[in-house]
């Protein structure tokens, strides 16, 4: 069989084996960026931590997003602990995929309470992909190696990214809480801390690709809506960037306002309400406050030894960069080889196997 027939058997393989006091930000245009998480500096006003983006506010830490413009220091809001990027969970568990995009409507005694983040989160050592990405990458790589391009390695090695954690803080405790978690990009990773008689009675986490939630107590059911929601989008508000940036016409508004009645659309059939009336956080934010400001600041829940409930096309690992490139290496290829079943020396075999199959010169044509 043609090298290029065996290429395109070996693909349609692959596709099978895969298949307390809070400030209100008043145009904070000027202010620069403000460290990480893992370092925070020492800010006094939480409007130092917010900058404005084209579509909103971007808050970052030790800055912590509320509802509206809301911003406050995570110092305000932590009775001890610092959140670090550092810490890793302990255990992924599957969560559940609804049907029809249609997520569980909230009950009439529970509480909605509703996170949004476009982008943002502290870049942790969590790894999540999804089957499909591996196998779409898998299939590159052998159809590279297969093409002996000189740039692409013995083995799988595909490009690493750390998923985005985002500590959301929830102090609702006038009832139950229905909780959605809405981020716009894959690789978000939600890590849920709750003041004392908060009670999370579900999670609906939306968004593209792999997806993560740590919460208080494992258990608690969580569906995952992966892919098929509109993308996330606020009401276009008067301060952001894309009103006073020079060369930003009116198709830019008018882009974002169609956008904002797909998702409030969406977000009203599905959950029985508008997304302004509960959603707090930001265009993109590292913390999120997700209730009134605490009469008290809340215990930190460290994210260190947690148990991640992980969207059921996603897969997950904790460990370094080096750990997760070996560790997703050995997938790819364990993916590779099945599909190839078994051996890979059918479509790979070795530089000199390969000299040596070829036909014998004739012997007139030999000078």
């Amino acid at each position: 069989m043609p090298p290029i027939q065996l290429i395109l058997v070996f693909v349609g393989l692959l596709v099978g084996v895969v298949m307390l006091s809070g400030v209100q930000v008043e145009l904070p245009s000027t202010v620069s960026s403000i460290g990480g998480q893992s370092a925070p500096r020492d800010v006094t006003d939480p409007a130092q931590t917010v900058r404005v983006d084209f579509y909103g506010d971007r808050v970052e830490s030790p800055g912590v997003a509320g509802q509206g413009r809301e911003v406050y220091l995570l110092s305000a809001l932590l009775a001890d602990g610092t959140p670090r990027a550092s810490e890793r969970p302990a255990t992924f568990v599957p969560g559940r995929a609804v049907e029809n995009c249609t997520p569980r409507p909230p009950a009439a005694d529970e509480a909605l309470v509703a996170v949004q983040t476009y982008e943002g989160g502290q870049d942790t050592p969590v790894w999540l992909t999804t089957a499909a990405d591996l196998a779409r990458e898998t299939q590159y790589w052998v159809e590279q190696r297969a093409l002996r391009n000189g740039f692409i390695g013995s083995t799988p090695n595909r490009p690493m990214d750390p998923a985005n954690r985002i500590d959301v803080i929830v102090t609702d405790t006038s009832a139950p809480v229905y909780l959605v978690l809405h981020s716009g990009f894959s690789g978000t990773l939600w890590h849920v801390v709750t003041a004392p008689g908060v009670r999370i009675a579900h999670v609906a986490a939306v968004g593209p690709g792999a997806l993560g939630v740590s919460l208080p107590d494992p258990a608690t059911p969580v569906e995952f809506v992966e892919a098929c929601a509109p993308r996330p989008a606020r009401e276009p508000a008067p301060h952001w960037d894309l009103f006073h940036r020079i060369g930003s016409g009116p198709e830019y508004e008018a882009k974002a306002r169609e956008w904002f009645a797909a998702y409030d659309g969406w977000f009203r059939a599905a959950f029985g309400q508008g997304v302004e009336a509960v959603t707090y956080g930001a265009f993109a934010a590292d913390h999120v406050l997700a209730g009134p400001a605490p009469a008290a600041p809340v215990p930190w829940r460290p994210f260190d030894g947690a148990t991640v409930v992980q969207g059921p096309t996603g897969t997950a690992f904790a460990g370094t960069k080096s750990e997760a490139e070996r560790h997703f290496a050995a997938a790819q290829t364990a993916l590779a080889t099945a599909a190839a079943g078994g051996s890979l020396d059918m479509i790979l075999p070795p530089a000199m196997e390969r000299l040596a199959a070829l036909p014998a010169p004739d012997a007139e044509t030999q000078p």
